[in-house]
């Protein structure tokens, strides 16, 4: 079963990793590949990429726990809800389907995440799949194949 990390457990380890005791730092930098194991994910699945460019506003310093205020619930909101042909919500839902494909295939792909994909594959097949669903495997897909 995946453990969840918890944001405070890990900054307190990090922080160990600029400790003059050199047991500390062992411990700690074998505590965090511990928790990312148990996790089920990556290093590079945790840190986002250079280039990336938040969403919405959305302050990646802040606490992760943070609700969206009022305005980035609107802005969400408002492209959530984009209206789209039947041909464009065709070829949509045919692109998503490719990349979930793509996703699924790579050898480093967590069971989380498979099950996460399969959930999108239920989405698109009872015509719940969106824009913002779109967005995300496509961004998912850019960041994994860094």
């Amino acid at each position: 079963m995946t453990e969840p990390l918890q944001r405070d457990e890990m900054i307190a380890l990090l922080s160990k990793l600029g400790s003059a005791e050199d047991e500390e730092v062992l411990a700690a930098a074998r505590q965090l590949h511990s928790k990312v194991e148990a996790a089920e994910t990556s290093w590079d699945a945790l840190i986002l990429p250079e280039d990336f460019e938040p969403e919405f506003g959305d302050d990646i310093g802040g606490d992760l726990d943070d609700e969206p205020d009022d305005a980035e619930e609107e802005s969400a909101e408002a492209v959530e809800e984009e209206e789209l042909s039947p041909e464009q919500q065709t070829a949509q839902n045919t692109e998503a389907l490719g990349l979930i494909q793509k996703l699924m295939a790579r050898p480093d792909t967590s069971s989380a995440l498979r099950e996460e994909l399969e959930g999108y594959k239920t989405d698109i097949a009872e015509g719940e799949f969106t824009a913002a669903d779109h967005r995300y495997l496509r961004a998912l897909l850019a960041r994994l194949a860094k």
